[in-house]
């Protein structure tokens, strides 16, 4: 018995060793060029109903996981949330910020916590560059998992597999289509910076 209970106190300390030296966080990322103008591609990014239709790289996984989508396109706040099968889970991904190239996301999958996920979109000579990237912080008793895990690999592939589809969605819309959108994202923008402007007077 003796035998038994110093060897699960000797497993205790080893997995607690392990967690002492497992990583606390990842980071990932991936980029992509486009063939379209930096503003269309913008504005895309932001409409979450696209990516969710378009060119998630789960949403192929669970056709008919249920989505509700909460808030105002373009607007902090503005996201949606999920329930599918055991591949895609529950959970719920919320835009936090928009400034300049760069728009930021609250990932949550019910029982894991949030991870933070965002984009940068800047102009080429040849049309736009996209990176997407997430970084997520590990509980410490998870830290002795993640030694023998790569995330990189695991998660860079759907990356990699999102990204393509939304290239080859959006070189495959029209010019006419694609300006429409650029002129929308401008409206939004417009209509973003007098809700700030009200913000800053209400306080004042």
């Amino acid at each position: 018995m003796k035998k038994v209970l110093y060897v699960i106190i000797g497993l205790v300390v080893i997995y607690f060793i392990l967690c002492l030296v497992g990583p606390k966080d990842a980071a990932i990322t991936r980029s992509i060029s486009i063939s379209a103008p930096v503003d269309a591609v913008k504005a895309k990014m932001a409409d979450l109903k696209f990516f969710q239709e378009q060119w998630s790289p789960w949403s192929e996984r669970d056709p008919q996981m249920k989505v509700t989508y909460l808030g105002e396109m373009g607007q902090p706040g503005y996201g949606y949330s999920w329930t599918g099968n055991d591949e895609v889970g529950t959970g719920t991904l919320q835009i936090t910020g928009v400034s300049g190239d760069s728009l930021l996301q609250k990932l949550t999958f019910e029982g894991m916590g949030d991870s933070k996920t965002f984009f940068v979109v800047n102009a080429k000579e040849a049309g736009t560059n996209v990176t997407w990237g997430i970084h997520m912080d590990f509980a410490f008793m998870s830290r002795a998992i993640m030694l023998f895990m790569n995330m990189d690999k695991m998660m860079g592939a759907d990356f990699e597999s999102g990204l393509g589809k939304l290239k080859k969605a959006i070189e495959s819309m029209p010019a006419a289509q694609q300006l429409l959108i650029m002129m929308f994202k401008k409206l939004i923008s417009r209509k973003q910076i007098l809700l700030e402007q009200k913000a800053k007077n209400d306080h004042g």
